[in-house]
């Protein structure tokens, strides 16, 4: 039994979250719950200007991997402590909010379940593991060498390499939405500029 005040907390969380404290214990293995969970992260950042696919597999995965990890009593109450999560799902409760007023049923479901992640991602995210800053700049560049690869095949139809017929220059992106592939170029510059001066240190 716990002897003092400290080893008392610690004995509590232990036996309350078990399903952490299992993972600590294998946290030498490859396959764990954080492992998993950097995947997901991975493959959402390389399909946001690529996938669609890689996109939703990657929220899948996220999605599975925590609810398998368990301490969802715990998650929940970590979950309303964050005031930045919770105002982020706000942004899914004015959507749901508008369908007392929306004439299209359908297209309201319909924008839903496109912003479904809008509820799901801030949840899973806030009580999940913190991702060490290496580990994080690798998700980041990943983002970056997709966003890049995306651009290589804009130019690519721009410049009538494939047979892809374009009408204006703004069909040339063909995976998402001109305006959102433009904010992730936007976004990756600021990235590379706020990673500079660290890889001049290496």
């Amino acid at each position: 039994m716990p002897c003092n005040r400290y080893e008392s907390i610690v004995y509590l969380l232990i036996s309350y979250h078990k399903p952490y404290c299992l993972n600590f214990l294998n946290k030498n293995k490859f396959i764990n719950h954080f492992n998993i969970y950097i995947a997901g992260l991975l493959l959402i950042a390389a399909g946001m200007p690529l996938s669609r696919f890689l996109i939703s597999a990657g929220q899948i995965i996220l999605i599975l991997n925590w609810l398998a990890e368990g301490g969802l009593a715990l998650k929940w109450r970590t979950f309303t402590a964050n005031k930045l999560a919770l105002v982020l799902t706000l942004f899914f409760a004015v959507h749901v909010f508008g369908m007392f007023y929306t004439e299209d049923v359908w297209q309201g479901i319909q924008n839903l379940k496109i912003k479904l992640p809008l509820l799901v991602m801030p949840l899973v995210l806030s009580t999940s593991s913190k991702i060490p800053p290496k580990l994080f700049k690798w998700i980041l560049m990943v983002f970056v060498s997709a966003v890049f690869i995306a651009s290589l095949i804009s130019i690519g139809i721009y410049m009538g390499v494939t047979n892809i017929k374009v009408h204006d220059n703004r069909e040339i992106s063909i995976i998402i939405c001109n305006i959102r592939f433009s904010l992730m170029i936007a976004l990756s510059v600021f990235i590379l500029n706020y990673f500079k001066p660290y890889q001049q240190k290496l």
